[in-house]
C-alpha cells in the first residue's frame, strides 16, 4: 500500500491523462467532418438547375471564291450597211380549197380543184354531139394555171380547150369532130391540173351543149328517125345533172 504521500500524484496523472484523451477526441471528430464531402439536399425548392452541358462551337463555313471579274470590251453596234436587214414577214399561205362543181346555169359550170385532186371527176355529162369548152374563171393576167381535161379516155389541153370541141357521133358529118363517138356514147368531164404550171389551184367555167336537134333539123328525117335511140342517154344526162345540183 502506497503512502499517502504518492496518492496525490497519481490522481494529478489520472486528470492530465483525462485531458489529454478529452482534446485528442475533440481534434479527431474536427477531422472527420473536414474529411467528409457535403450531402445533396432533396428537396426540389432548394436545389438549384442543372446547367446545360456545354457544347464546342461549330466550326466556320468557308467562304466561296468569288471569281475574278475581267473588264469587257465594248462592242459598238453595226451601224449603216453592217447593221443586220429585218426580214420581212412571211406571206400568207394560201388555203387549198376542196375540190367541187357548181352549176351556174343549164349548160354552165363553175370548177375548183387542185393539184393534189389528181384526175378530179366534175360528174359534168357529156353525150355525142356534145359542144365542150372550158376558161379560166381568173384572166390570163392573173393565173399561170394549166390543166387538162379528159373526155371518153382521151386527154386535152387548156389551149384545145379554150375553143369549143366537138364530141361528134360517128355519121356522115364527122368530118368537124374533134373525137369521134357512136350515139351511146356517154362520160363525165375528169379535169386535173398539169404540172408544168405553176399555180396548185384552177379555177374553171366549163360550158356543155348538145346539138342534137340542130343536127336533126339540119339533116332531115333520118337523124329525127333516130333521136329514138338517144333518149335512154339524155335521161342519164339529166340525172346527173341532178345530182350535182344536190352536192
Amino acid at each position: 500500500m502506497l503512502a499517502p504521500a504518492y496518492r496525490k500524484y497519481f490522481w494529478l496523472l489520472g486528470a492530465i491523462l483525462f485531458l489529454v484523451c478529452g482534446i485528442g477526441g475533440i481534434l479527431a471528430l474536427n477531422s472527420n467532418e473536414a474529411t467528409q464531402p457535403p450531402v445533396a439536399s432533396t428537396s426540389p425548392a432548394s436545389s438549384p438547375a442543372a446547367a446545360p452541358p456545354r457544347t464546342a462551337p461549330p466550326p466556320p463555313k468557308a467562304e466561296p471564291a468569288q471569281p475574278e471579274l475581267k473588264p469587257q470590251p465594248q462592242v459598238n453596234p453595226p451601224t449603216g450597211s453592217d447593221a443586220p436587214k429585218e426580214q420581212p414577214p412571211a406571206p400568207p399561205v394560201e388555203a387549198i380549197p376542196t375540190a367541187g362543181v357548181k352549176q351556174l346555169d343549164e349548160n354552165k359550170w363553175r370548177v375548183v380543184f387542185s393539184v393534189r385532186d389528181g384526175w378530179f371527176d366534175t360528174g359534168i355529162p357529156v353525150l355525142a354531139n356534145t359542144h365542150v369548152s372550158a376558161d379560166n374563171e381568173r384572166s390570163v393576167w392573173e393565173s399561170s394555171a394549166r390543166w387538162m381535161m379528159k373526155i371518153g379516155g382521151k386527154v386535152f389541153f387548156e389551149s384545145q380547150v379554150g375553143n369549143p370541141i366537138l364530141i361528134g357521133e360517128g355519121t356522115n358529118y364527122d368530118q368537124d369532130n374533134d373525137m369521134t363517138v357512136g350515139y351511146d356514147f356517154k362520160d363525165t368531164i375528169k379535169i386535173k391540173v398539169d404540172d408544168e404550171g405553176r399555180e396548185t389551184v384552177v379555177w374553171l367555167i366549163i360550158y356543155t351543149e348538145n346539138y342534137f336537134d340542130f343536127y336533126a333539123w339540119s339533116y332531115g328525117a333520118p337523124i329525127r328517125e333516130h333521136q329514138a335511140l338517144h333518149q335512154p342517154f339524155f335521161q342519164w344526162a339529166a340525172m346527173m345533172k341532178e345530182r350535182i345540183a344536190r352536192r
